[in-house]
């Protein structure tokens, strides 16, 4: 089941002139919001462009811990960005940045914002990836410690699919069908993209090592061709890291030719996708093996 977009309970109940800082007594709470719910036509109630509905709002009100939820909801009130963020899916990061870190080393929090920041961090990371803003793309990935158990399948929905799409296209793109695939992969090329891959969860350890093989075998192919868009992907290539060092050790050595600091006799390679598969089972194999007190 989809998690709900957040709607702060505090604005409802500071229109209802419930004193949200004092002792609450929910069943006398619910017995007025319900009277309020009765005497609209439609069973909404809409306060400054924000819709409550009845069933919601008491499945809130009716949660054992709600004295607790309480709490982190006004905390949340009192932060205007990271409401900014639950409710409207607006994402500043230097405001948000400040105002989050009153919420750290919180399991509590976590588990109670989870569900909520999974829903936002979605659709804000699909609307920089339309607008190809990998930069705060990366900045809001600083903060994917908020979601937490299957709730970040929802969140990272958006972040899969960009990727995998685009694995594909890297995949297909040759030097002799660059040109006619330049167009969709042009912001591997024109971006800087290296602080999005960076920040990357260890979720997408597989994923971001089979993005950057396929990129490493572009910069391969065009470069005698296409040598500008060569080096503009090997310069984001250079700066991506927790991948393994074979993989670091290629980008390093392509780039340093690239950019004129290897003898020009030597030649860039790439990379056999099934091959370095393999190498990384048979390590995995090795490492259990020692495990095991084999030899």
């Amino acid at each position: 089941m989809a998690n709900k977009q957040y709607i702060s309970i505090v604005r409802l109940l500071q229109h209802s002139e419930i004193d949200v800082d004092g002792e609450i007594n929910v069943q006398r709470v619910k017995k007025q919001l319900n009277a309020e719910f009765n005497f609209s036509p439609s069973a909404i109630i809409e306060i400054d462009n924000y819709s409550y509905n009845k069933t919601d709002v008491f499945e809130e009100l009716d949660s054992p811990n709600f004295t607790e939820r309480l709490v982190f909801h006004k905390g949340i009130w009192e932060s205007k960005h990271l409401l900014a963020f639950l409710e409207d899916n607006q994402f500043s990061y230097p405001n948000f940045n400040k105002e989050i870190h009153a919420f750290f080393n919180n399991p509590v929090f976590d588990g109670f914002i989870s569900p909520f920041f999974a829903v936002s961090f979605n659709v804000v990371a699909r609307n920089y990836i339309n607008a190809l803003q990998f930069d705060n793309l990366g900045y809001l990935l600083s903060f994917e410690d908020f979601i937490i158990g299957a709730d970040r399948e929802e969140a990272f929905r958006s972040i899969r699919i960009f990727l995998d799409e685009n694995i594909r296209y890297l995949k297909n793109t040759s030097k002799d069908n660059f040109m006619t695939m330049r167009p969709k992969i042009i912001h591997w090329i024109s971006s800087d993209w290296s602080i999005f891959i960076n920040n990357l969860p260890d979720d997408f350890y597989e994923t971001k090592e089979d993005l950057i093989i396929p990129l490493i075998n572009l910069t391969v192919s065009i470069q005698r061709t296409n040598f500008h868009d060569c080096k503009a992907v090997s310069s984001q290539l250079n700066q991506i890291e927790e991948i393994s060092s074979h993989l670091k050790e290629t980008i390093t050595n392509n780039h340093n030719i690239y950019t004129g600091n290897n003898s020009s006799t030597e030649n860039s390679s790439g990379f056999d996708y099934s091959n370095f598969k393999w190498i990384i089972w048979a390590i995995i194999i090795g490492l259990k093996i020692i495990a095991m007190g084999g030899c």
